[in-house]
């Protein structure tokens, strides 16, 4: 619940309105804030920004709201009750490692070019082409990694390629 400036006269409107409706569901008895909160499951710090007209409920708050304390909003005409479809859940993207990544890719996806060997190192290019046949136009990762051993210490590309 972010803070921002400046709401507009519809939201104003909402916020007054639900905030009217939850004072006549809470009513004035001590402590029936924390009492409502818990039981709807929501904070009791969010439940008295919304009885102080101080923060516009989310859509799956007001739901909540609505559904734990049977309460119906009718504002011009709109109504908002428990009954309104729920939205959908938004998964995150999942997060690999970069073991796990690698591992996912397919043989023909990958291409991998020596660059330099030595006695005891190899430099590598290694090419990953995310591209699927539905995104043709995603350009392709292109990784360079050097193998050595601690003996022969890897060669930058300055060193591969000196200016002469």
């Amino acid at each position: 619940m972010g803070r921002r400036t400046g709401i507009s006269h519809n939201e104003s409107r909402l916020r007054a309105h639900l905030a009217m409706k939850l004072r006549a569901a809470i009513g004035s008895d001590r402590g029936a804030v924390s009492r409502i909160a818990q039981e709807i499951g929501i904070t009791k710090q969010a439940l008295s920004l919304y009885l102080h007209e101080k923060a516009t409920p989310s859509a799956e708050s007001l739901r909540i709201l609505c559904a734990g304390l049977k309460l119906q909003l009718d504002i011009e005409g709109a109504i908002v009750s428990a009954t309104d479809p729920v939205p959908h859940q938004v998964h995150p993207a999942e997060q690999l490692t970069l073991f796990e990544a690698i591992s996912s890719v397919d043989s023909k996806q990958l291409r991998i070019d020596v660059l330099n060997r030595g006695s005891q190192s190899m430099e590598l290019r290694v090419s990953i082409d995310f591209a699927t046949p539905q995104y043709a136009k995603t350009p392709s990762a292109n990784i360079e990694t050097t193998i050595s051993t601690p003996t022969d210490p890897p060669k930058t590309s300055n060193q591969l390629n000196p200016k002469h």
